[in-house]
C-alpha cells in the first residue's frame, strides 16, 4: 500500500512491484540495451533506429552469429526469477548490458567484420572508384 509520504514515486515503485512492472522493466531494460546497441556499433544516431526497429532481428540472427544461444536464454531465466523473487528494481541493469554486448557483437561481425562485409565493401569501393573515374574522363555541364 503506498503512504502518504512517498507521494512523488511511491505510486509508481508499487506498480512496478506487480509482475507486469517487473516484467515490464525488463522488457524496458532489454530495450534500451538494443537501442545503445545501434548507436555504438554503428557510431550514428541513426542507429537508435536500427536498434529499436531490427530487435527483433538482431536477436534472431544472434543466435547463429554472435552469443544470443547464451545471452537470450540469460535473460529470460533472469526476468522470470526477477518476477518470482521481488528482487531489487535495479537489477535489469544487468539485463541492459547483457543485450548490448550481445547485440553489438552481432552487429559489428555481421555488418563489418565478417569475410562478405569485407568483400561487400570491397566491390563498393571499386564501384565508386569506377565511378569517380567515368565523372573525370566526362565532366557534367551545367
Amino acid at each position: 500500500m503506498t503512504r502518504l509520504h512517498d507521494y512523488p514515486d511511491g505510486q509508481f515503485r508499487d506498480a512496478l512491484g506487480t509482475v507486469i512492472g517487473r516484467l515490464s522493466l525488463v522488457f524496458a531494460a532489454v530495450l534500451l540495451g538494443s537501442i545503445l546497441t545501434g548507436l555504438t556499433a554503428t557510431r550514428s544516431f541513426g542507429g537508435l533506429i536500427v536498434g529499436v526497429v531490427g530487435l527483433p532481428g538482431i536477436s534472431a540472427a544472434s543466435l547463429f552469429c554472435g552469443i544470443g544461444i547464451f545471452v537470450l536464454p540469460l535473460v529470460l531465466v533472469f526476468a522470470i526469477m526477477f518476477a518470482r523473487s521481488e528482487w531489487p528494481l535495479w537489477l535489469p541493469v544487468i539485463c541492459t548490458l547483457l543485450m548490448w554486448w550481445n547485440l553489438h557483437g552481432t552487429i559489428r561481425w555481421t555488418v563489418y567484420d565478417s569475410p562478405s562485409a569485407r568483400q561487400r565493401q570491397r566491390l563498393m569501393d571499386e564501384i565508386q572508384e569506377k565511378l569517380d573515374g567515368a565523372d573525370r574522363q566526362n565532366p557534367r555541364k551545367p
